[in-house]
């Protein structure tokens, strides 16, 4: 990709990064987007037609990054979520946007059906497991997440899992 092209996109994602610091995805303008990134309305429709397909492609990227992280790892629960953990702590805002969205926006579920195998069976989620169970899980972990941004992830990774450990019991 053209050098110039990855620097506008790379503009405009830093760019609402920092807007998701006080705001939510969808009070976000494009003119306000534009504005902090210092770039021309007619720009910004170039490489997005709105706000939601910018957001999308900086959780595409993040998301890409957990899969690679979790390639390279042996398969273990305390793995997954030092992954998951430090990354949500590294992409904070975003992360917390997405929290915003909702426990059933189209973000979640795309972290879902990506770490979907590491959610189950090795991890807590019993493969024999049937959806009210799964959904009571991770509603669970969810929620804790969510706390945990919103609060400026003061409790470290450790402290995280030890939480988890108390109610997290694969039935094996």
């Amino acid at each position: 990709m053209d050098k110039r092209i990855l620097k506008t996109k790379e503009k405009l994602q830093s760019a609402l990064r920092i807007l998701l610091e006080t705001k939510d995805v969808s009070d976000i303008t494009v003119s306000s987007l534009c504005e902090v990134a210092d770039i021309n309305r007619s720009t910004f429709y170039v490489y997005y037609s709105n706000i939601q397909d910018c957001f999308e492609e900086i959780t595409d990227s993040i998301m890409d990054e957990m899969r690679t992280l979790l390639q390279n790892l042996n398969p273990s629960q305390e793995g997954f979520l030092l992954v998951y953990f430090r990354t949500a702590r590294k992409y904070k805002n975003v992360f917390l946007a997405i929290h915003r969205q909702g426990v059933h926006n189209s973000t979640i579920q795309k972290m879902v059906d990506i770490n979907n195998d590491w959610l189950h069976g090795e991890l807590f989620i019993p493969t024999n497991s049937n959806r009210l169970e799964y959904n009571f899980i991770f509603s669970g972990f969810y929620g804790m997440v969510e706390m945990w941004l919103q609060n400026g992830c003061k409790e470290s990774d450790e402290q995280l899992i030890n939480i988890l450990k108390k109610f997290y019991v694969v039935n094996r």
